[in-house]
């Protein structure tokens, strides 16, 4: 029989959910108002294909754009300005990666094109595992002209995507004292200002930059992020539901308005914010763990376990989840073998010894006295139908000494005297 559920015992941590690292990519990447018809392309050649593709950027339909320009390329591979264009859709769908793959080799074709060399920096800074090599090209860049924007506002946004905070802020006033209202420069600033902990900074320049009419949805997510770190939870919502009315697909809205959905217990907004997230990327660590977390809320125990199996196997170092699996074993599923395997797992994580202000210091002792009392329970049944069988043997050997003899089977009496029936 399931017992009573207990709410999950623990949360995901700030650090692990709430705060992830932001990076600044090429602009806002809506996906078009919704209802807008998809753009087609009036035939199936190749510069048909390529104008809709373009069309279809302009209208932030970039999952569109994407598809028509693949389909232009498959028939015309070479064309240069399809493949920026492809680019730039993958870099608005948060791919760098592939960006990366089409950018670099049509730099090299011509060094001169300042349309690719934007978009091929962006791609670096939305890729942090490339973003040296990014730095290293621009600051050769930056050699041989030092007063080019489009390469300050790359170095200020690369430095910043490898921490060189100081040297971030100092490219932007440099960008600043030149051109006060680069929405580019600003934009960076406030980030970096966000990322290195300057919160009241970073939200004036945000500000700023939004009254200027840029609607970036990174900007909305520091907005809220700064009012989660003075634990301003319900006031942060609202900027995060922005940034995602701006970009369905930006994972750093999703997750923050998961975890506070689960810090106020809405296990049902958790959920579908992780889902969505997993939709984009199934081995996000933190979207795994949040999921897990709102299944056990929910009381969906099995899918919890499993869900929360999954995450520990992406994020082994994640010790809550291992206390709330022993949680959800022990008050949802009933089975307090698995719950004390589990919580003597979490015990071992930790070293072996759990702190007294540790909530599974008492879950695991509780367990323990549980199974230790249905052990006793047992035992007592047990002694008591022993008993009760040996009294009824004791009770059925002096009815046998006092010359009463039991009936035969089939609970006939035998005749008087012994004597059979006649036939």
């Amino acid at each position: 029989m399931q017992r009573n559920v207990r709410k999950p015992m623990m949360m995901m941590s700030k650090a692990a959910v709430i705060g992830l690292g932001l990076a600044l990519g090429a602009g806002c990447a809506s996906m078009g108002k919704k209802g807008d018809a998809p753009i087609v392309a009036k035939d199936e050649t190749p510069g048909a294909l390529f104008d809709a593709g373009h069309l279809a950027l302009k209208a932030n339909q970039n999952e569109n754009a994407k598809n028509l320009f693949l389909k232009g390329l498959a028939k015309e591979p070479g064309n240069r300005l399809a493949k920026t264009g492809l680019a730039d859709a993958y870099l608005r769908l948060h791919q760098p990666v592939e960006a990366q793959g089409l950018l670099e080799p049509v730099y090299e074709e011509d060094k001169s094109d300042r349309v690719v060399l934007n978009l091929l920096g962006q791609s670096y800074q939305a890729h942090k595992e490339t973003a040296e090599k990014g730095l290293a090209l621009f600051e050769a860049l930056y050699q041989e002209n030092d007063r080019d924007e489009l390469i300050l506002n790359q170095l200020a946004g690369l430095y910043r995507v490898t921490k060189a905070y100081d040297k971030s802020v100092d490219m932007c006033k440099r960008i600043l004292e030149r051109n006060p209202d680069s929405v580019a420069a600003l934009k960076t600033l406030s980030v970096t200002y966000f990322e290195s902990g300057k919160y009241t900074l970073a939200e004036t320049i945000a500000t700023n930059v939004i009254e200027k009419g840029d609607k970036d949805p990174i900007l909305y997510n520091n907005r809220g992020m700064i009012r989660v770190y003075k634990k301003q939870y319900l006031k942060a919502q609202p900027f995060f539901t922005k940034a995602l009315e701006l970009d369905a697909k930006m994972v750093e809205p999703h997750l923050n308005l998961g975890a506070i959905a689960l810090k106020y217990r809405d296990y049902a907004t958790a959920e579908k914010h992780f889902a969505a997230v997993l939709e984009r990327d199934p081995v996000h660590p933190s979207a795994n763990l949040g999921l897990g977390y709102s299944m056990g809320g929910l009381q969906k125990g099995e899918e919890a376990i499993k869900q929360l199996e999954k995450a520990l196997g992406l994020s082994p170092d994640a010790h809550d989840a291992m206390a709330e699996i022993t949680t959800i074993y022990k008050f949802q599923m009933a089975d307090l073998d698995k719950a004390l395997a589990w919580g003597n797992r979490y015990l071992e994580a930790k070293g072996g010894t759990l702190a007294d202000s540790d909530p599974m210091k008492i879950q695991l002792d509780n367990i323990k006295m549980e199974i230790e009392g249905a052990k006793m329970a047992e035992e007592a049944m047990a002694e008591a139908a022993a008993e009760e069988e040996a009294a009824a043997a004791e009770e059925s050997a002096e009815e046998v000494q006092s010359g009463e003899e039991p009936a035969p089977e089939g609970g006939e009496a035998a005749p008087e005297g012994g004597v059979e029936p006649g036939a």
